[in-house]
């Protein structure tokens, strides 16, 4: 496709993927807004990073494939590091669009270095 083509929207261009990520970034603000109010409500002993990565992995959990992806980029915007398994269903979820998969591995790089620390310890 010729750039002009990809600047006019058409559907195999970037625009709208572009689109997708504007909304996906929304998203991903109003679901960690949500999860630290939560957190918060939660009452129980654990410190409020402990209490978000928990309302977050149940959330991914239950959640439909777009969903999984928000929170798993909503828990990197913590600077929170997810168990395995809910890591691996992320991924998974991520085969779904372009636009997932552009976010899933962009919170996967924020992250990257808080994983290596984690495994190391």
């Amino acid at each position: 496709m010729s750039a002009a083509g990809a600047r006019r929207g058409d559907p195999d261009g970037p625009a709208p993927v572009m689109a997708e990520l504007a909304e996906l970034r929304r998203e991903v603000r109003a679901c960690a807004a949500d999860a630290c109010r939560r957190a918060s409500l939660l009452e129980d002993a654990a410190d409020h990073r402990a209490r978000l990565r928990r309302v977050l992995e149940g959330w991914i959990s239950h959640a439909c494939a777009r969903q999984k992806v928000v929170c798993f980029a909503c828990a990197a915007e913590y600077r929170l590091v997810l168990d395995a398994r809910t890591e691996e269903m992320c991924r998974a979820a991520a085969r779904e669009s372009s636009a997932l998969r552009a976010l899933f591995w962009a919170a996967m790089r924020r992250t990257s270095g808080m994983r290596v620390r984690a495994v190391a310890h």
